[in-house]
């Protein structure tokens, strides 16, 4: 099982403004127009998924899907697919996603997507808790 980190910031300089955190939590996806062929071919279900806005881990959840073109995904309404790039290089997958107390809440590095496997044992932890306590 590897742990992703998948940033929230749908934009080129990656601003504030541009966070589509809240389309995440809406739906419970998550989605990247970049790295995708590295999502399609090595993220699996039951892997384990942080969320970034900006520099820091603001939820952790389980990849609960495979991933896929986020135009399969046919929920999506016409305010959310202005916000990011609703087309078939977009790629996405279901997740079982918790937001991060102010006090769990870590930095990390910036970027789209990326592997977190150092950061396995925290994410795993704060994942579990959160598992057990929203029950």
């Amino acid at each position: 099982m590897n742990v992703w980190k998948i940033g929230s910031r749908w934009s080129e300089t990656g601003t504030k403004d541009s966070s589509v955190l809240d389309i995440f939590d809406k739906h419970r996806i998550v989605f990247a127009g970049r790295k995708t062929d590295t999502i399609k071919s090595n993220v699996k279900i039951g892997d384990l998924i942080s969320i970034s806005d900006g520099l820091k881990i603001v939820r952790v959840g389980q990849v609960i899907s495979l991933p896929k073109k986020i135009t399969e995904f046919k929920f999506f309404d016409k305010v959310d697919k202005k916000r990011f790039d609703y087309n078939d290089e977009t790629v996405g997958f279901r997740v079982e996603l918790f937001k991060l107390d102010e006090s769990e809440i870590f930095k990390t590095s910036m970027g789209t997507f990326n592997k977190m496997n150092k950061r396995y044992d925290k994410i795993k932890d704060i994942y579990n808790e959160k598992l057990l306590t929203s029950s």
